[in-house]
């Protein structure tokens, strides 16, 4: 019995190894905005640094900011 115990968690662990390789598979097909600044609209240009290297959007301050991709 504890054989079989042993066989189960092991396949099971094996099959949770090869469903988790397909959804990072899957999740290659997402959308990524580009982190340039031309392509988002901002409230205040001053408080926004886009980074398109590190593929990066920093803010300075602490009050609330909006910004808006304008591609789709």
């Amino acid at each position: 019995m504890k054989k079989l115990f042993v066989v189960f968690t092991v396949l099971t662990v094996l099959a949770a190894c090869f469903s988790s390789a397909s959804y990072a598979d899957a999740a290659a097909n997402y959308f990524e905005p580009v982190y340039n600044a031309d392509n988002w609209t901002v409230n205040a240009s001053e408080k926004f640094t886009f980074d398109n290297t590190a593929k990066s959007v920093i803010t300075n301050g602490k009050d609330i900011k909006k910004a808006t991709y304008n591609d789709s």
